[in-house]
């Protein structure tokens, strides 16, 4: 089986989660995901930086030296991210507001209906 080494979001977001959980298992039911998916992404993570983020040998789930390390990182570029999605719902706003007068007529410009 072929592992991709790119690294996604949600590695990322499952990662700050058991970290703040110490739990697969509390992190699938609060993600609504199944735990051996949260466990496999993980897993890809840690493969892909070639480091043990989490030392799983006790009944919770503990940062390692690295893992505690990369958690920041990890958390800036959530935030990050989710700066960047404020920025494009912000300028979606602007464009309603620039064609707004469609919308007053009742008329959409968009298929569907959907925000200009």
């Amino acid at each position: 089986m072929l592992v991709s080494t790119v690294m996604e979001l949600r590695q990322l977001e499952y990662f700050v989660a058991v970290s703040e959980e110490a739990s697969f298992t509390k992190v699938a039911a609060r993600l609504f995901v199944a735990q051996p998916g949260v466990s496999a992404q993980i897993r890809r993570l840690e493969y892909e930086l070639g480091q043990q983020l989490l030392d799983r040998s006790g009944r919770t789930v503990r940062l390692t030296e690295v893992g505690t390390a990369v958690l920041g990182f990890a958390r800036r570029a959530l935030d990050d991210v989710a700066a960047m999605r404020l920025v494009d719902d912000f300028t979606g706003l602007m464009r309603c507001e620039w064609v707004g007068w469609w919308q007053r007529l009742g008329v959409s410009r968009c298929a569907g209906g959907w925000p200009c």
